[in-house]
């Protein structure tokens, strides 16, 4: 038997967080870290080797979730992440284009295209 896909979710809404961990239990998956900050993302990778990261863009601190993937890409770490946000601007829609292993879901997300989306980037 497989062992359950690990999640890390960085998300600064706390009600978001708690949505998306209770959303992922639900269908199986373990969620091994949650955060707030994109700062913390880095170690946390390290310490959990998370099968997929859930990232929002626009987060706590000084560090947004696009410079975080950038941050692992560029320590070549290549977990898949998707991207979780309301951003619909050129700019970060060709920023996370050019991040490899990466995909985006619109904020407000809809549970059956975040669990779709999940689903094909753990396979």
């Amino acid at each position: 038997m497989n062992s359950p896909k690990r999640f890390i979710i960085v998300e600064d809404s706390h009600v978001t967080r708690l949505h998306l961990e209770s959303l992922l239990c639900t269908q199986g998956y373990t969620v091994v870290s949650k955060l707030d900050r994109a700062e913390d993302l880095h170690s946390a990778v390290k310490e959990h080797q998370p099968d997929l990261i859930l990232l929002d863009i626009m987060l706590k601190g000084t560090m947004n979730g696009i410079e975080a993937a950038k941050c692992l890409r560029a320590n070549d770490i290549h977990t898949p992440i998707v991207f979780m946000t309301a951003l619909t601007d050129q700019k970060s829609t060709e920023d996370i284009a050019e991040l490899c292993n990466c995909q985006r879901v619109p904020k407000p997300f809809e549970e059956k295209l975040l669990l779709s989306t999940i689903e094909q980037a753990v396979a």
